[in-house]
């Protein structure tokens, strides 16, 4: 006559990263707080020999515009940068050395 139901959330799955272009595996990843660049470049099997690692580009909407964030990842890797923190729904770009 009185059920009850409780519903437990074990994962959120919704929100996404995107990491396209010159890495060995490109796709969708679950978004992570304090997620960086290069943890999801690690996550996307890394840099191919043909990626540009220091113009890396975020795409990330923001007041309902894109904006495209530059990242200098071998920079970052070398100390001499910051790694930027992501956020979900960020599509991180990793070009051809010849852009």
């Amino acid at each position: 006559k009185e059920p009850s139901v409780s519903v437990f959330v074990k994962e959120y799955n919704s929100k996404k990263i995107f990491v396209l272009g010159h890495v060995f595996k490109p796709g969708t990843f679950p978004f992570a707080k304090g997620m960086t660049v290069v943890e999801a470049i690690t996550r996307a099997g890394g840099f191919k020999s043909s990626a540009n690692p220091n113009y890396v580009v975020v795409t990330r909407k923001i007041d309902g515009k894109e904006k495209r964030i530059p990242v200098p990842v071998e920079k970052i890797s070398a100390g001499l940068a910051a790694n930027l923190s992501l956020q979900a729904g960020d599509i991180v770009f990793v070009p051809d050395r010849l852009l």
